[in-house]
């Protein structure tokens, strides 16, 4: 009888796991095809990913260190401008959900720009009703490759939004919305992305605010509005951190995808372990910025160093140092 039992019952139990898999495999296909991340163009500087934005500046406000980054104007100009545009999310809760991803894009070759994305609740009302519940008037609506762009004013600004099925995006720029809506006509995005993937998967959905910086892209940015500055713009792709909030401190704990075949400067550092590093005992209380790096194989690190510097040609250039530097002192850089 046990026997008939489990001939019987083994294959209605290996369907039954079969339906389980398919239909966990079917939720999470659907719940990355409504990610706002999937819309997101590729050359984003960085992404803030907001879980609670009823809660966002509340937490901020709070806390001591905040209120002194506030001193700073630029920092304020650009926090206010942010809650300007999140206060659309959080006025309007019936018709948005409670996360927003807030990226920074290159727009034509000397500007950049902020777009909003989130998910809407898209059951009764048409989008376009939706909008107009927000904003009472549309001031303008354009066709860019047969999708609609709805241009608002809004605090005495144009405001363009759009939307792919249920993500809704916006931003003050025009050109950024037409770039959304190209890169969502193909089937890749950041979510196929290899490098942003691996890095993406590491963060917590629970923590209140997410940070991934694709430190390449922020450079060059950075470049573009700062000319005094010439940061290199192969020093490290994309890192995913949880941020945590303390009263003096604004913690980013994550995880960068480096690479065995070395193509940015990060990338020297695979398959080396860290080292412990006990100057965090002696070092003073009040220093503004620690960067401790620790490897366990010096030739492995010296030879990813010369390989690098050799893909950018620029390995004959450090070696002529090096040996400057040996004939005025004796100095061997290598014995160092």
């Amino acid at each position: 009888m046990l026997r008939q039992i489990i001939k019987i019952g083994t294959p209605f139990i290996l369907i039954l796991i079969i339906i389980i898999i398919s239909y966990n495999t079917y939720q999470d296909a659907v719940k990355e095809k409504n990610n706002p991340i999937s819309i997101i163009p590729e050359n984003a500087s960085f992404i803030i990913k907001c879980n609670k934005v009823d809660n966002l500046f509340l937490s901020l406000e709070k806390t001591n260190i905040w209120k002194k980054i506030m001193m700073i104007n630029q920092i304020t100009t650009i926090q206010d401008n942010i809650k300007n545009s999140l206060s659309i999310i959080k006025d309007n809760n019936e018709i948005f959900n409670n996360k927003v991803a807030i990226s920074l894009h290159q727009v034509g070759s000397n500007k950049s720009n902020l777009l909003y994305s989130s998910n809407f609740y898209n059951k009764d009302i048409s989008v376009k009703e939706k909008l107009i519940m927000i904003f009472k008037n549309i001031n303008n609506i354009y066709e860019y490759d047969n999708q609609k762009i709805y241009e608002f004013i809004y605090k005495n600004k144009y405001l363009y939004f759009s939307y792919k099925e249920d993500i809704i995006f916006f931003s003050y720029n025009k050109m950024l919305i037409e770039n959304v809506i190209k890169q969502s006509k193909t089937n890749e995005n950041l979510l196929t992305n290899e490098d942003f993937n691996i890095s993406y998967k590491t963060i917590n959905a629970n923590t209140e605010i997410n940070l991934l910086i694709n430190y390449n892209s922020l450079f060059k940015i950075i470049n573009i509005h700062n000319k005094d500055i010439n940061l290199p713009n192969d020093f490290s792709d994309w890192s995913a951190t949880d941020i945590k909030l303390k009263d003096n401190a604004i913690i980013a704990n994550g995880f960068s995808n480096i690479k065995k075949a070395v193509k940015n400067y990060t990338d020297i550092f695979s398959n080396q372990d860290a080292k412990k590093n006990n100057i965090i005992r002696v070092i003073p209380e009040n220093t503004t910025m620690l960067l401790s790096i620790g490897f366990s194989n010096t030739k492995l690190l010296l030879e990813k160093k010369n390989k690098l510097l050799q893909l950018k040609n620029k390995f004959w250039g450090w070696d002529k140092n090096r040996k400057t530097l040996f004939d005025s002192t004796k100095v061997d850089y290598h014995e160092i």
